[in-house]
């Protein structure tokens, strides 16, 4: 965190330049993105080839975004680091107070045995010394107390351990406070409060006389007692608890940064009011999303004809017993319950087929598939003008290989044909993120032309899934997070993907701390380059949160999460209770329409704002999301939300189809999980990088290998499903999954400069008969 402040100073006076350079620009903040990630794949000879004018932007991009992403940094860590003195008190006093039960619990068996021995002696007095056998005479007044009082203070405690600390709390804390520049809204005790802490730790002094009557009233009754004594502030403790109620009001939305991605005002993370007003119709027209465009009376009264008639038709086919899913029972007081009936496990798709082929290596798959896709073309050198040497296939091949199995381009040097030299240059000059996903986008998009791909939709609809995957880490950097249950000792990030009908249509790498719900937005609307558009999507609970149902009802797609225990959800509803009296599953709580006519322009400014890309989902959602965080929008908003979700957990209870769609969608992604474990095989499957750019370039190459294995798999079963003229035949191959890999040999002496003759497949499926394959029919 030191050299992370150092840079913040360096980069300073450069960015104060780019702040007032690039507006004049009128540069779309995911330009400056761009040209700012540019500067990862240069050396200094490589800027040395290009216009001066062109590197001067490139680096404007990259001091105005890298100094907002040291700005982030350093408050998670500052964050970081006051949670953690924060626990560890908390911790301390759970304990003192645990310490406390046994003392008392040791000083009553003491006294018993202390009476007893008054009772049973023989003489009529008892010398002090035989009374000292049982309580010390030091310890007679500690026990009296704990026999009259037995409360504990767990405040007190609370604050002797962080007085303990207040020497690494000084170190570790008060650098960054005075190092991070805050901006604080809609809390003027808060901003008063920063304010005088920090003007005496500048000066190096300690407030001597009575505490000022703002920071009494700020600090409040419940803590006064700790922090004020005699009147005077006990200042080591008044700058903690300034630190913790900072950290709080981040949740809040009152303390932000101004120059910030994370850490933003929401208010600037979207459309200014004067620009919406202004070009309001004209944005909505262009985003074309029914909902957004209708006026919400018209979009409230379908919800409420659709949630009244769903909630009779629920309960009806419940007491009538057409819904056998649903057990009901009486509780101890002798009111109904009721449970669902989890659905039988289904058998994964099997490899018989596959089992059958003969192995090959990975490296001849690789180059069936360029053969067939020309997937390598989307690998443009950086610097297309001045590179010396014609673009070789065969490296760019291997590199992505070694980064996808976890050795790299050195050691491949070592296990293939190839020259460590050449791999290197070939790494620096093709292996961007962009190209690898241009790369994965074609080989996808070839799949998705194939007549198979359709067998593959789930109840004719094209259903995704998106689920997370945790990978260890073997260089520490600032993405990477412990993690006891996943990584033991280590630590790790987490591979989220979005999975449609088989295939990684778009996948990033987020910390293993990262709440997954507050990115499927982004990736399904944003991320996902592809040609493949799914129009559900499912998740498991992760991928839920306060306004994922409303965000995705508002652009037409529908989010279907897995709900394990859907007994257990509120449900909502229009009216009141008295409508739904005799129902046995009937919402509980009811939505106040006032507001949606109220805040409707500010939920398509939000809305309209995180599909135009000018702000960035994840992060708006996640302030959105933080149950801190108030707003009437917000409000509105979630109340929304709980309309379509409750909308959708009763068509949840009434269609087990539907719970089965969701399951298959879901198995689809666990699937996946396992093929992209069976390619990073090497290295215990440890992402190597001391960046987030380093290590999403290796995550990325095991996407593309994941998809080169699909198309190869898809290639097979597509022509054998063309070909065959057998019904049966045909639905057991449009059920076989794609994500196969018995067939395939990952490891071995790779030769690359070997040319392989990519026509054996082709051979093997002309002498395919299913009905002469005695082995073939057996296994259908």
């Amino acid at each position: 965190m030191w050299k992370e402040l150092e840079k913040h100073d360096q980069l300073k006076p450069l960015f104060d330049i780019a702040k007032l350079v690039l507006p004049q620009l009128g540069l779309p903040t995911i330009t400056i993105t761009y040209y700012a990630n540019l500067i990862h794949y240069y050396n200094g000879s490589d800027l040395n080839q290009l216009n001066p004018h062109t590197v001067g932007l490139y680096l404007l991009c990259y001091t105005f975004s890298r100094y907002q992403t040291l700005n982030d940094n350093l408050l998670e860590a500052f964050q970081k680091r006051t949670l953690e003195y924060k626990k560890k008190a908390i911790d301390y006093a759970k304990s003192e107070a645990l310490n406390q039960l046994d003392l008392i619990q040791e000083t009553r068996e003491r006294t018993s045995e202390l009476l007893i021995t008054i009772k049973n002696h023989p003489e009529p007095t008892i010398p002090k010394q035989k009374l000292y056998e049982h309580i010390p005479e030091d310890q007679l007044l500690t026990a009296a107390q704990l026999l009259v009082d037995e409360s504990f203070n767990k405040d007190l405690s609370f604050w002797k351990h962080i007085d303990s600390a207040e020497d690494s709390i000084k170190l570790n804390l008060r650098k960054l406070f005075l190092g991070i520049d805050f901006v604080v809204t809609n809390n003027d005790a808060l901003k008063e409060n920063i304010a005088y802490v920090k003007s005496h730790l500048l000066d190096g002094s300690v407030p001597e006389g009575p505490c000022p009557p703002s920071v009494q009233a700020w600090i409040g009754k419940q803590h006064r007692k700790h922090l004020i004594d005699n009147g005077k502030i006990i200042f080591s403790r008044l700058e903690f608890f300034l630190y913790m109620q900072m950290v709080y009001h981040l949740g809040t939305n009152k303390l932000t940064l101004q120059y910030s991605i994370k850490h933003k005002k929401v208010e600037d993370e979207i459309y200014d009011k004067n620009k919406w007003r202004k070009e309001k119709k004209a944005i909505l027209r262009k985003l074309d999303y029914s909902k957004l465009l209708s006026p919400i009376q018209e979009t409230l009264d379908v919800k409420r004809s659709t949630l009244t008639a769903l909630y009779k038709t629920v309960n009806d086919a419940i007491e009538n017993g057409e819904n056998s899913s649903i057990k009901i029972k009486n509780d101890k007081n002798g009111n109904r319950v009721w449970r669902l009936i989890p659905l039988a496990a289904e058998s994964d798709p099997n490899d018989s087929l596959f089992s059958l082929l003969q192995q090959r290596s990975i490296v001849d798959i690789i180059q069936f598939v360029n053969h067939k896709t020309q997937f390598y073309r989307a690998f443009e050198p950086i610097l297309p003008k001045s590179s010396k040497s014609e673009q070789d296939p065969q490296l760019i091949g291997a590199v992505v290989l070694s980064n996808a199995i976890r050795v790299g381009a050195r050691k491949m040097a070592n296990i293939s044909d190839l020259k460590e030299s050449a791999l290197l240059n070939a790494e620096a000059s093709y292996i961007r993120v962009e190209t690898l996903l241009s790369a994965i986008d074609k080989i996808n998009n070839s799949v998705a032309k194939f007549p198979i791909y359709k067998e593959w939709y789930i109840r004719s609809i094209l259903h995704g899934s998106l689920d997370g995957l945790k990978l260890e880490i073997s260089l520490r950097n600032k993405m990477a997070r412990h993690s006891s249950k996943y990584f033991g000792d280590g630590a790790g990030v987490s591979a989220y993907n979005e999975i449609v009908n088989n295939l990684s249509v778009t996948g990033r790498l987020i910390g293993s701390n990262d709440y997954e719900g507050h990115f499927v937005f982004e990736m399904v609307h944003h991320q996902n380059t592809s040609e493949i558009k799914p129009t559900h999507i499912s998740t498991d609970k992760h991928g839920m949160n306060a306004i994922n149902f409303a965000l995705f009802d508002l652009t037409d797609m529908a989010f279907a999460p897995r709900i394990p225990k859907p007994h257990r959800e509120t449900l909502w509803g229009f009216g009141s209770a008295k409508d739904y009296e005799r129902l046995l599953i009937k919402p509980t709580k009811f939505v106040d329409e006032k507001l949606f006519f109220d805040e409707w322009d500010n939920i398509q400014r939000l809305v309209a704002s995180l599909l135009m890309g000018e702000a960035t989902p994840s992060v708006v959602i996640k302030k959105f999301a933080s149950k801190n965080y108030t707003s009437r929008t917000k409000k509105a908003l979630v109340q929304y939300s709980h309309l379509v979700r409750s909308q959708f957990i009763l068509t949840y209870l009434h269609d087990p189809e539907f719970r089965r769609a969701i399951m298959h969608a879901l198995n689809r992604g666990e699937l996946y999980n396992n093929l992209y474990r069976a390619i990073c095989l090497l290295n215990n499957g440890e992402l190597r990088g001391k960046s987030e750019v380093e290590m999403e370039l290796w995550h990325q190459c095991t996407r593309l290998i994941a998809a080169i294995i699909h198309y190869y798999n898809a290639y097979i079963l597509n022509s054998l499903h063309v070909r065959s003229k057998d019904e049966e035949e045909k639905g057991f191959l449009a059920n076989l999954s794609p994500t196969a890999r018995t067939h395939l040999n990952l490891l071995g002496y790779y030769q690359f400069n070997t040319q392989s003759n990519v026509d054996w497949i082709e051979k093997w499926l002309d002498q395919w008969d299913c009905k002469t394959n005695r082995d073939f029919v057996e296994k259908i």
